[in-house]
């Protein structure tokens, strides 16, 4: 799975469980799903993610495998803390830190 599919699921999830405890419980738990819906929205438009950031450090998984072999190899390589690596859509080598 990858890591974006990770943070659908992780957000498909939230919503879910707000939506059932402001069933059970309280109209409060609505606060969930909106903070979700709002960092979904934020991250459409800066491309930010921080549970996708949060992921990729801890270790990137099958992300940096299937997707990218250069960052997987700096993932794997002891004491490699940043790299170039090509962004596929514009060839240009792009400065990234894990």
């Amino acid at each position: 799975m990858t890591i974006d599919r990770i943070v659908f699921a992780v957000a498909g999830t939230l919503v879910l469980l707000s939506v059932v405890l402001t069933l059970a419980f309280s109209p409060w738990f609505l606060a969930i799903a909106a903070f979700v819906g709002t960092n979904m929205l934020q991250s459409a438009f800066t491309k930010f993610c921080p549970l996708a950031v949060i992921l990729r450090r801890a270790g990137g998984g099958p992300f940096a495998e299937k997707e990218d072999p250069e960052l997987a190899q700096c993932l794997t390589t002891p004491g490699v803390t940043r790299a170039l690596v090509p962004i596929p859509s514009a060839n240009e080598p792009v400065l990234r830190t894990f």
